[in-house]
C-alpha cells in the first residue's frame, strides 16, 4: 500500500485521566494536558465527514472525563460518521451508563484487563472486580441490540494463561471478547511484574500497517504518529488544514525506514496487520463498506 487511507481515527478527547492502571505509562506524558474544544471537534468532523471513517474516542486520557463526550458522539453521527469509544470500568457509574446509552455510539470497547480478582485489582486499583463486573453487566444489558459492545482483556506476566476462560465467560453473557498480549506502549512501559520487553527486532520495525490506515489526533487537533507518542515528537500536521493536507504529510513518512524513532521501540501486535492489496484503489463511496469487512478480521 503506497498511500494513506482514512479508514479509522482515534480522537483523544482529553489526555487527562484519574485512573492509575498499571499498564499505562501516564507519568511519562510530556505533551500539554487539556481537553478538545468545540471548535476543534467541529473542524475535525467537517474535515472527515466526506470519508465516513470510524472515529473512536480513545488515546492517553479518559474520554468519560470530557463533559461533552455524549454531545460529540451525536454531532459526529449527525454527519453520518460512525463513532466508537474505549472506556475503563473504573470510570463507569450509573450516570455515564445512561449518557452512553442515550448518545448511542456505534460501538463501545470496554477495557477489562482480567477476570481474576488479584490480577484485575493489581492492574486497575481504583475499583474492585465485583463493582467493575456489576457496572459492566449493567452497561452490556442496557446496550443490547442498541450499541455494539466488546470486551478486551490483557495478557500479562500475571495471567498469561487466562485467554480461554476470559473469552468463554463473556461469551456466556452473549458479549464478544478477546485478550491481547500486553505491549510496551511504544517502549514507554517498564514494569517487569506485568510486562517484560521482548526482542522488538522480531517485530517488523520497517513498516507499520496501523500508520497506513489509522490516524491519531490529539486533543489539540494535532496529528501524531500514534497514541504512543507521549512527548509530541512525531507531530505531523493539524486537522484544521484538512484531510488532503494530512494525507500528503503523513505519506511523506512512508519513505522512511522506520517511519519514526518511536517505531524502533514499538512491539504493538497490530502494527503487522495484513492490508489487502486492493486498498490502494478504494473510492470514497466504498470506504465504509470496505472498513466494516476489514475490521471484522482484525481480532
Amino acid at each position: 500500500m503506497n498511500r494513506i487511507i482514512p479508514l479509522s481515527f482515534d480522537v483523544e478527547l482529553t489526555n487527562i485521566c484519574h485512573n492509575a492502571c498499571r499498564m499505562c505509562p501516564r507519568e511519562k506524558i510530556k505533551r500539554p494536558f487539556g481537553a478538545i474544544s468545540d471548535d476543534v471537534f467541529e473542524i475535525l468532523v467537517e474535515a472527515l465527514k466526506a470519508w465516513k471513517p470510524l472515529i473512536t474516542f480513545s488515546g492517553m486520557g479518559d474520554p468519560l472525563l470530557h463533559p461533552d463526550y455524549d454531545r460529540f458522539i451525536m454531532l459526529a453521527k449527525d454527519h453520518d460518521i460512525d463513532v466508537g469509544m474505549v472506556i475503563n470500568p473504573t470510570s463507569l457509574n450509573n450516570e455515564h451508563i445512561e449518557r452512553i446509552i442515550n448518545a448511542k455510539p456505534n460501538s463501545v470497547l470496554i477495557s477489562f484487563p482480567s477476570l481474576r480478582k488479584d490480577v484485575f485489582e493489581c492492574l486497575c486499583p481504583g475499583i474492585s472486580l465485583e463493582d467493575a463486573l456489576e457496572l459492566t453487566k449493567i452497561l452490556v444489558e442496557k446496550a443490547r441490540n442498541k450499541i455494539g459492545i466488546r470486551i478486551s482483556g490483557i495478557l500479562t506476566g500475571l495471567n498469561s494463561d487466562e485467554s480461554i476462560s476470559f473469552i468463554n465467560f463473556w461469551k456466556s453473557k452473549k458479549v464478544n471478547a478477546f485478550m491481547a498480549k500486553c505491549h510496551s506502549r511504544g517502549g514507554n512501559l517498564r514494569d517487569s511484574t506485568i510486562y517484560s520487553p521482548e526482542n522488538v527486532e522480531k517485530i517488523n520495525n520497517h513498516q507499520c500497517s496501523l500508520y497506513k490506515f489509522h490516524t491519531f489526533i490529539d486533543w489539540q487537533g494535532q496529528v501524531l504518529a500514534c497514541c504512543h507518542d507521549l512527548t509530541g515528537e512525531t507531530e505531523i500536521e493539524n486537522i484544521k488544514h484538512g484531510w488532503d493536507v494530512i494525507q500528503r504529510e503523513k505519506g511523506k513518512f512512508l519513505k522512511q525506514n522506520p517511519f519514526f524513532n518511536l517505531c524502533k521501540k514499538c512491539d504493538e501486535p497490530l502494527k503487522n496487520t495484513v492490508i489487502p492489496d486492493n486498498i490502494d484503489f478504494i473510492e470514497v463511496s466504498d470506504i465504509r463498506k470496505f472498513r466494516k469487512n476489514f475490521f471484522k478480521g482484525l481480532r
